[in-house]
């Protein structure tokens, strides 16, 4: 093989190494693995992860873009702290953005999108019969991203991914501590319907009151 066949393989392996620690690491947050405010060091990272440095701070630079991590001046980095402020200000955010996204995306969503998020609804069944509430809180970002990319606006997708991002743990607690997620799953249920019967108001509606919902379950964990 020559150089310049090889450097294409090895950028994909990067990126796929890169993609692998950024998603376990990502978990050990959501999960509270690594509870908010431990500081952790590189080092110590890579042999957890069993990883270079060069995927993990790729991973990292990620992570801080979330806000799910702060970096530490020669001793590594913090994982961002959780509290009943954020918390409000969380779910303000999401829910002015999402609902005005879930109109857009009543008019805009394509029927290729709206099996997408079908099969969103589909995976996070099965990951609640397999109790697996840490790939429910993925497939619940998954689902979001999905409506928000329906409304075709990329500025907005952005500033709903880093707000659900930053709400996957309080996601997280709150499923943990209902003990099962089948109420969000049933407004993931409501929300496709809306959105296939392409009903700006409905959607609106629906995303309330799975916020509504959503805030309550959080709100008892904490």
């Amino acid at each position: 093989m020559s150089p310049a066949e090889a450097a294409p393989q090895a950028v994909v392996h990067r990126r796929r190494a890169s993609d692998r620690v950024l998603a376990e690491l990502r978990r050990m947050i959501i999960t509270l693995e690594l509870p908010p405010g431990t500081v952790v060091t590189e080092e110590y990272l890579c042999t957890v992860l069993d990883c270079s440095r060069t995927p993990l701070r790729e991973s990292l630079r990620i992570l801080a873009h979330e806000h799910l991590i702060v970096a530490v001046p020669h001793r590594g980095v913090s994982i961002a702290e959780l509290s009943i402020v954020q918390f409000s200000a969380l779910v303000e955010a999401i829910e002015g953005v999402e609902s005005f996204l879930a109109r857009l995306a009543a008019e805009r969503i394509s029927d290729e999108q709206l099996a997408e998020m079908d099969e969103m609804v589909r995976q996070s069944e099965g990951a609640a019969t397999d109790e697996d509430l840490a790939q429910i809180a993925e497939l619940d970002f998954r689902f979001h991203h999905i409506l928000g990319e329906a409304a075709d606006n990329q500025l907005m997708v952005e500033t709903q991914d880093v707000l659900h991002r930053l709400s996957q743990r309080f996601v997280f607690m709150g499923f943990r501590r209902a003990g099962t997620a089948a109420g969000a799953v049933a407004d993931h249920t409501r929300i496709v319907a809306a959105l296939r019967g392409r009903d700006p108001d409905a959607a609106e509606s629906a995303v309330h009151e799975h916020m509504h919902n959503a805030r309550e379950r959080m709100r008892a964990a904490l």
